[in-house]
């Protein structure tokens, strides 16, 4: 498959890190070089960083899980669906599954960086998985591809629980129903640029036009919005405003 442009000047991941990552995976990588780029963080090499490859790792990890719920589960609809594939490829997923290869152990980072426990980050995981994906794509082809994400996707794939969809969409379904106005969110970045977190608010006003608010820090706006939704739905959802 190939597609990367080789740069021998990059550092290399831990041979050991690298092996162990492999099993892990369940892949044997024929090209090393791939891993390596799908490892290397933009605080090293802003040229030939994972970035490239974690666009690619998301784009096929949405189709490969898309095309599987919609086999596995004819009786499901359109909208059931979705809620299945966004709890498959959110970030709390995927970076659960890059945590379960110890991907940070093998992530080539600057010393700056790397001493601010950002190996660790969700954020960092979740991209690491897309693009180590990517690698599996380039140097395997689609089948390989589709194995590692039945392996390691198996058990998202049985969960019920995810047609429920996430807590913004409890959240809005839950205001729908007693026709209020549709959840309101406000969200700023805080921390320096290589590891930004993101603190969102979410309101609420009831039809008592009191106003019932919550808040969450996380490390992607996306997580930080339903984080707050999260802790805003269980406090309203035993006690009606």
């Amino acid at each position: 498959m190939g597609g990367e442009r080789r740069d021998e000047r990059i550092p290399l991941a831990c041979e050991a890190a690298l092996v162990a990552l492999e099993d892990q995976l369940g892949y044997r990588f024929r090209d090393r070089h791939l891993l390596n780029v799908a490892l290397t963080h933009k605080s090293v090499s802003k040229q030939q960083s994972y970035e490239r490859m974690e666009f690619l790792g998301d784009r096929l990890l949405g189709y490969l899980v898309a095309e599987t719920l919609y086999r596995r589960f004819p009786q499901d609809n359109e909208g059931e669906l979705s809620k299945r594939l966004a709890a498959a490829v959110s970030q709390k997923h995927i970076s659960k599954v890059a945590h379960g290869w110890q991907a940070g152990r093998a992530v080539v980072l600057s010393c700056e960086v790397r001493k601010e426990s950002f190996a660790e980050s969700p954020g960092l995981l979740a991209d690491l998985c897309e693009s180590i994906l990517a690698a599996v794509y380039l140097d395997g082809g689609l089948e390989a591809l589709r194995r590692v994400v039945d392996t390691h996707w198996g058990q998202a794939f049985c969960d019920d629980q995810a047609k429920r969809g996430d807590e913004r969409s409890l959240l809005q379904e839950w205001c729908q129903a007693r026709t209020l106005p549709l959840p309101a969110y406000a969200c700023r970045a805080e921390g320096p640029d290589h590891e930004k977190s993101f603190c969102a608010t979410v309101s609420v006003t009831a039809l008592s036009n009191d106003i019932y608010t919550a808040e969450a820090v996380a490390s992607s706006k996306k997580l930080a919005m339903q984080q707050a939704a999260a802790r805003l739905f269980a406090r309203i959802q035993n006690k009606e405003p």
